[in-house]
């Protein structure tokens, strides 16, 4: 028999160092979410995040993995503190996570890398083919912390899971409700609510969620204008869109921009 071995599919979005508690405070934002995984360590203690009320300090020595879409807060103190973040999206079951932050102590060998990674010369914005392995290592065995009950996926209709493959690959065309349902040789009310109860949402909202998951992705690594990516992503104009995206991801698109696009400064 054949075997097939699972494929995580990673893709680096960005990665670097940046000094926590300089004079332009640029860690301090307020629930912040994004379409992407997110891995945080430091040097030394001094910064903050917070979720779902709860305050959490980071130590030296650990890791933090906050999930796709999970809305967090952080802080810094005044003190200085080398910070390593990376940026990356996985492929299901990893990208299907419930919004959480996963926090560990680093191995060993995780730790050595950490440290190398902080200790990379050079501007983080043209990260060379050595550097990139190197984040890539720190990213694959951060997922490793994470418990394999946890990569179950549920039971999802193979007519929902068909839908949502569509939606997937349509996500910057109109997509009407009723091409879904006969697509799915359903009535429109009953793949709507087979639909809400597999996917947890209708599938307008879906695709919405897709439209905004893309813009998070183009603020961070185009130099379009939020006018252009509005456009781009399927909304009719930007008012709209600035609407949804704050709804979604609790910052506007121009603030979501500007904290990234300071992150991404030597």
């Amino acid at each position: 028999m054949e075997k097939y071995f699972y494929n995580p599919e990673i893709k680096l979005l960005d990665g670097g160092v940046i000094q926590l508690g300089d004079v332009l405070n640029r860690w301090s934002f307020s629930n912040l979410s994004a379409p992407y995984w997110r891995f945080y360590s430091n040097d030394r203690e001094g910064a903050r995040l917070r979720l779902d009320g709860e305050t959490y300090e980071l130590f030296p020595g650990e890791g933090v993995l906050i999930s796709p879409n999970t809305p967090i807060s952080s802080c810094s103190s005044d003190e200085r503190i080398a910070h390593l973040n990376i940026h990356f999206i996985a492929a299901p079951p990893y990208s299907d996570i419930e919004p959480q932050m996963i926090r560990f102590r680093l191995s060993p060998h995780l730790n050595s890398l950490v440290k190398a990674a902080m200790s990379l010369p050079g501007d983080w914005r043209e990260v060379d083919a050595f550097s990139s392995m190197l984040l890539l290592r720190i990213v694959l065995e951060a997922l490793l912390e994470i418990p394999a009950s946890e990569l179950i996926r549920p039971d999802i209709d193979p007519r929902v899971d068909e839908a949502i493959h569509f939606l997937r690959r349509n996500w910057d065309r109109p997509v009407d409700n009723r091409t879904l349902a006969g697509d799915a040789k359903m009535s429109l009310n009953g793949f709507l609510r087979l639909f809400r109860r597999d996917a947890g949402t209708s599938p307008q909202k879906f695709k919405s969620r897709l439209q905004i998951e893309q813009a998070c992705l183009l603020l961070h690594h185009s130099n379009l204008s939020i006018d252009e990516i509005a456009m781009k992503t399927g909304f009719c104009d930007r008012y709209y869109f600035s609407h949804v995206f704050k709804a979604r991801c609790g910052v506007s698109p121009a603030k979501f921009k500007l904290r990234n696009a300071a992150l991404r400064a030597p």
